[in-house]
């Protein structure tokens, strides 16, 4: 079975798309792996929790995951573009 995050290209109108990861493969599918795996295992959590916390932290939770998978995906990917030797270069 294929998973969504896996048939994400490159340049596509879905997917994180910066500069390092439209330069590099390696960088957008270790940006795009990092997001799934942080939204997935964040959004069990948020399940855990639903039932025993109040609606608006459950909504802050929710905006705080998606906020750190961001900055993860961005971490990571950044880091993997400076180690990629077949990176492409700024157009």
């Amino acid at each position: 079975p294929q998973r969504l995050g896996s048939s994400l290209k490159p340049g596509s109108a879905m997917g994180l798309c910066v500069s390092w990861t439209l330069q590099s493969r390696v960088a957008w599918d270790r940006a795009h792996r990092t997001l799934g795996r942080v939204l997935f295992w964040g959004g069990l959590i948020g399940l855990a929790t639903c039932p025993v916390v109040p609606p608006f932290t459950s909504i802050a939770m929710w905006f705080g995951t998606v906020a750190l998978a961001v900055a993860a995906a961005l971490m990571e990917s950044r880091r993997t573009w400076r180690l990629d030797p077949d990176r492409g270069r700024p157009a």
